[in-house]
């Protein structure tokens, strides 16, 4: 038991030393924020490497003292979940003295500036017209499909997957990437305007994953999975829906949404999925449709423009659905007689004006 409580006030030691060096690290953020990442990074392996040298030193590991044992690796565990939070509070409070200071500057900067007037900056001309058609013509269709490629899709997240048991984690959690090779995807951590390469282990929400040639898979709070499909775009949040702005994802929960205490609902361009318990997947082409299909439980859609849909499966095929946008014939037909009266409007003028010019 002395061993236990030595080990306990050692381990707190090392945590108050952790929190505190990172809280330095907090401040360094402000002018660079690579060093809160690497810090970030840096202290949960910390935070694992201390957890696995305690556990390796519990007494009764070879059943000497089995009761000794759990009371020691409970203790391992609770020390290393306070660990793992301090890390996270700190990283969030990093993040969120970068994000003042960057507004703060921004103002700045528009103080000095005659013309204070927001600006699509980041808009071609070609997008401009692209959001207008979209605006101006835009009806979304929904087509719940019943027989074809799209209701045969097999699941990606399998029975036999679920034999591997996973703890719960802390946060979204990098568990299993299906390749070797070195394109796995990449990452932006909130607050960052840069994406880096992916590794394996926490991940802080309002991160954005991009895949590239291989299949991502992370793990939830509530044992649930996500699974990231090649070339797909996706946001991971704690209290908004996940946000997909283009590729395939699935989804499987293992608790109840009533119990979950981390993000699963989905949004795509066209539409938001509130999951009423289920094992689902989503694709999103931009600008063009959204897929939902269900393999297990409910699913609620509803689209930007205020239709609604429940999803069910029926049996053991999946229910699909898929929204695209539509034209409206009636706002093309307007569009277009507007167009050629002024057409029409501009040979009119061109021609009084030569007839002027002959006269004098």
């Amino acid at each position: 038991m002395k061993k236990i409580i030595l080990l306990s006030l050692v381990g707190f030691f090392l945590l108050g030393t952790l929190i505190s060096q990172f809280s330095v690290a907090k401040k360094a953020f402000a002018q660079n924020r690579e060093d809160c990442i690497r810090a970030f990074n840096e202290g949960n392996n910390l935070c694992r490497t201390k957890n696995n040298t305690y556990i390796d030193a519990c007494p009764g590991a070879q059943g000497v003292d089995l009761t000794a044992h759990a009371e020691c690796l409970k203790k391992c565990r609770a020390d290393n979940s306070a660990c793992f939070s301090g890390i996270q509070d700190a990283y969030d409070a990093c993040i969120k003295e970068r994000t003042v200071k960057l507004e703060q500057d921004k103002l700045s900067d528009q103080d000095l500036k005659p013309d204070n007037k927001p600006k699509d900056v980041d808009k071609s001309p070609t997008q401009t017209v692209n959001d207008w058609i979209k605006d101006t013509f835009g009806e979304l269709d929904i087509e719940q499909v019943g027989t074809g490629s799209l209701t045969e899709r097999p699941p990606l997240i399998t029975p036999e997957e679920e034999v591997i048991e996973q703890t719960p984690q802390d946060s979204y959690f990098l568990g299993v990437i299906n390749s070797d090779g070195n394109n796995h995807g990449l990452i932006k951590y909130p607050g960052s305007d840069e994406f880096i390469n992916i590794m394996t282990g926490d991940i802080p929400p309002g991160s954005t994953i991009l895949s590239r040639d291989d299949q991502i898979i992370i793990f939830t709070k509530e044992k649930g999975k996500i699974v990231i499909e090649p070339n797909s775009e996706f946001i991971l949040s704690e209290a908004e829906p996940l946000d997909l702005s283009k590729g395939t994802v699935e989804i499987k929960m293992e608790e109840s949404p009533e119990q979950a205490t981390q993000q699963h609902d989905v949004q795509t361009e066209f539409f938001d999925i509130i999951i009423i318990s289920t094992h689902f997947w989503v694709t999103h082409e931009p600008g063009k449709q959204s897929i939902a299909g269900v393999y297990d439980g409910t699913l609620e859609i509803k689209t930007k423009d205020g239709k609604a849909i429940t999803l069910s499966p029926n049996g053991t095929q999946p229910a699909v659905v898929v929204i695209s946008q539509k034209v409206k014939i009636s706002k093309l037909l307007i569009t277009t007689l507007l167009v050629l009266g002024i057409i029409a409007g501009l040979v009119w003028f061109l021609k009084k004006g030569r007839h002027t010019q002959k006269r004098r």
